[in-house]
């Protein structure tokens, strides 16, 4: 049975339509890939996206119109098609331009697609990139929740300072910048720094948890060494007589009080202790942590009174009995600082002068000792005085070579 001329018509009609509308989705789906191109070189090279959209723009313009007359040819025939009782002269028009926009979809279709190869690499350099900018965020993520567990650990056990939430938020901060930074090596820096930031805040939290461990143990052994120092205080006023009856005034300054400054350390660093424990009973993790900070730095200087006394006592024997070997190190070191000044020439002559008055203070050191009772702590301190004084000429003297 042979159709009507109408029946053939609409025929002809329907199947320029589908042919089209199969033409533009081959169109659409190239004209997509080759915008995935774009995308994938302006993530690689974001400063060069405006010349990037232009190149895409311009290898899309015909593809862009050929879409145009699409939408226009359905809006304009789409009812007569669906119209069964559509006359012959609007379904043949339809066939008709149907037919051109088909023609023109199919003739943009290779532009687009030749774009999508043309920037092939990029997308496969995206593909890379992105696994890498992935692979960093996700361990920064992993580490970013971990630092919030420990530091929640932490806060549970009354051991989490304010710094550790002040450190977590400044983290999680620069996670939220790091996301802003797109797929590029600036982003994998960023979630790199992220992470270690993360992973410090751990750290810091496990040590702030171990303070429970920890402190009980310090407070002993700070006890401890109270006691040591009180058993070498009791030498010290033994030490202090010799060194009045044995030298002269001059000889002990500074240590006139230092039996009472080794006592009253020594108080204060037993209260901060005692101090310490009672914190630690009440959970009061921080004060307990600062009671044992002034403990130490108490005992600390109570240490060092005694060992200023010892060494004093010690330096004034050695003088005494050797005041030249002394005199002649100290002359030995300016010797040395001169002999550099003459060898280096007119560049460091500047430093004659001072060295000059440094030998004359060296010449007028041994006046210290011609007293009925020597001033040996004083001669000590010149001569080390002059010492430093020609130490420093050697530094600036090198100093000057080295720069030309």
């Amino acid at each position: 049975m042979t159709r009507s001329p109408a029946g053939s018509v609409r025929d002809a009609a329907d199947s320029a339509y589908r042919s089209a509308a199969d033409a533009f989705l081959a169109l659409d789906e190239a004209e997509l890939s080759a915008r995935e191109a774009a995308d994938a070189l302006v993530a690689l090279e974001p400063r060069r996206e405006a010349a990037i959209r232009a190149d895409l723009d311009s290898s899309c313009k015909a593809a862009n119109a050929a879409v145009v007359d699409w939408i226009t040819a359905v809006d304009t025939h789409q009812t007569t098609i669906r119209d069964p009782q559509a006359n012959h002269a609007a379904l043949a028009a339809a066939a008709r331009e149907f037919t051109q926009v088909r023609a023109s979809l199919e003739r943009a279709t290779p532009m687009a697609v030749r774009y999508h190869q043309r920037h092939q690499g990029a997308l496969a350099k995206l593909a890379a990139a992105s696994e890498k900018r992935d692979a960093a965020a996700r361990a920064a993520v992993v580490a970013v929740d971990e630092a919030g567990a420990a530091v929640e650990r932490a806060r549970a056990a009354g051991l989490a300072p304010a710094e550790l939430d002040a450190a977590l938020a400044a983290v999680r901060a620069q996670a939220a910048d790091a996301g802003t930074l797109g797929i590029g090596q600036a982003a994998v820096t960023a979630w790199g720094g992220v992470e270690a930031a993360a992973r410090e805040v751990v750290t810091a939290a496990e040590r702030a948890e171990r303070v429970r461990t920890d402190l009980p143990k310090r407070v002993r052994s700070l006890a401890t060494r109270a006691a040591g120092i009180e058993g070498r205080a009791e030498s010290l006023p033994d030490k202090l007589s010799i060194l009045r009856r044995s030298y002269s005034l001059a000889c002990s300054a500074g240590l006139e009080r230092a039996g009472d400054e080794v006592a009253g350390a020594v108080t204060t660093g037993r209260r901060a202790l005692a101090a310490a424990e009672t914190a630690m009973g009440a959970d009061d993790w921080a004060r307990a942590t600062c009671e044992v900070d002034t403990a130490r730095t108490s005992l600390d200087s109570a240490e060092q009174v005694l060992t200023a006394v010892a060494d004093r006592l010690r330096m004034l024997d050695e003088v005494r009995a050797d005041p030249q070997g002394r005199l002649d190190k100290a002359r030995f070191t300016l010797r040395d600082a001169q002999r550099l000044v003459v060898d280096t020439g007119q560049r460091v002559a500047h430093e004659i002068p001072t060295l000059d008055a440094l030998a004359a203070r060296l010449d007028r050191a041994p006046e210290l000792l011609a007293a009925t009772h020597p001033d040996y702590w004083s001669y000590l301190q010149e001569l080390d005085a002059v010492a430093r004084g020609a130490q420093d000429s050697v530094t600036r003297v090198r100093e000057r070579i080295a720069a030309g």
